[in-house]
């Protein structure tokens, strides 16, 4: 069960994506903070700071997340991104972007079960380029099924 320093990883990283809004932080602080018997202070401060800029939002996460996990705050990460993509937040495109950009930091939990996840982001560009509709849709689909099988495996199982 991911702990309130992963979840917080997570909140920071999707927010610092422009994945999640501001409001969706205090949101899920607010959550925190009911399912809770004595909740951090600092999740407290996040629930209470709608009119705080985002740069202090982080700056809150990122003292939450000191101990957590890197690969369940990445796993919860893919999750909100993939459910961001669900529900036509984030594009799959941006979502491929991300997965390639990030992939080499996050390299020795990816890389030996999705060794083409780098590659998403360039596969996609040149299926565009070369008006490749049908690869284009089946890399896409790749590119969901990655965000599903990978933040499951990564967060469920620890």
């Amino acid at each position: 069960m991911p702990k309130l320093a992963d979840e917080a990883a997570a909140q920071r990283e999707l927010l610092g994506s422009n994945v999640i809004t501001r409001a969706d932080v205090v949101d899920w602080a607010d959550r925190v903070i009911r399912e809770s018997d004595d909740p951090d202070p600092i999740v407290c401060e996040i629930a209470v700071s709608g009119s705080a800029r985002d740069f202090q939002i982080l700056e809150m996460l990122s003292d939450l997340a000191r101990d957590s996990d890197r690969r369940v705050a990445l796993g919860l990460f893919l999750r909100g991104l993939g459910e961001a993509v669900d529900r036509d937040v984030v594009s799959v495109e941006n979502a491929a972007r991300w997965i390639s950009t990030h992939a080499i930091e996050y390299e020795d939990l990816l890389a030996e079960r999705w060794p083409s996840a780098i590659a998403f982001s360039e596969e996609l560009y040149l299926a565009k380029e070369r008006g490749m509709r049908g690869i284009r849709n089946e890399i896409e689909q790749g590119v969901v099924r990655f965000l599903r099988e990978a933040s499951s495996f990564l967060v469920d199982a620890v």
